[in-house]
């Protein structure tokens, strides 16, 4: 399986997996995918809670947008490397030096909104190690077993 990682990735997923090979090129939408399924599935990565905060207030526009684009592919997932009690402490949770002007209800409420409009659906995990497991069994599962019914 090759998985298509975006050129804009500043600390990538390792994909220590024997079944992997990852090729680096720029997706227009999301931060990963598989070859050959690049309308099929995609996963954007959120390393931290204050970069979701960021999405949804300074590059709210690009992020909407992004959303959208999602939208057309059939599996589409954002994952996230922290628990979603994160979100509810926010502000408190914020490791970033300046404070967003933003607390937690907003964006549980934003995420809400990406999954009722745009069907994305939300995964929330305890560590790095953890969101790129799940972000490979995502992938590879799709690899596997999806075929387009055409009709």
């Amino acid at each position: 399986m090759v998985i298509i990682q975006d050129s804009q990735e500043k600390i990538p997923f390792d994909f220590s997996f024997d079944d992997v090979e990852v090729e680096v090129k720029k997706i227009p939408t999301a931060d990963y995918t598989v070859k050959g399924f690049e309308d099929i599935v995609l996963v954007e990565r959120k390393a931290s809670v204050d970069e979701i905060a960021t999405n949804f207030t300074f590059k709210k526009d690009a992020w909407w947008r992004e959303m959208k684009r999602m939208s057309e592919a059939k599996f589409k997932y954002v994952i996230c490397e922290f628990p979603f009690q994160d979100v509810l402490d926010y502000p408190k949770s914020s490791k970033a030096s300046h404070k967003i002007i933003m607390n937690g209800i907003v964006i549980s409420q934003s995420i809400n909104k990406c999954i009722a409009n745009y069907g994305v659906e939300f995964i929330f995990c305890d560590t790095k190690q953890q969101a790129e497991n799940k972000t490979y069994e995502i992938l590879k599962d799709v690899h596997d077993n999806y075929e387009e019914v055409s009709f």
